[in-house]
């Protein structure tokens, strides 16, 4: 009588990909976590927490606690973006 429809349902799902990362939002959480520690890093350096090593020029400077501050908090953004659905 009429011509089967061009929709059909299938319990396979078409996309090879569902249920995993995209490699470009892994590369962003990787990324951004090694943002993250940097950020500390220099923050902790800056402030004279953590004085290694001892030739640092980045030891007991404050511009270095500001700069670190602001690159972990772009890890904590790009995580969040790779992170969200």
């Amino acid at each position: 009588m009429g011509r089967a429809s061009a929709t059909t349902t299938s319990s396979a799902n078409p996309d090879p990909s569902c249920g995993r990362t995209p490699p470009i939002k892994r590369l962003g959480i990787v990324i951004g976590a090694v943002a993250i520690l940097m950020g500390l890093l220099w923050m902790a350096q800056g402030s004279g927490i953590f004085p290694y090593p001892a030739s640092s020029f980045m030891i007991d400077e404050s511009p270095w606690i500001l700069y670190g501050a602001i690159l972990a908090l772009a890890g904590l953004v790009l995580v969040w973006w790779a992170r969200r659905g």
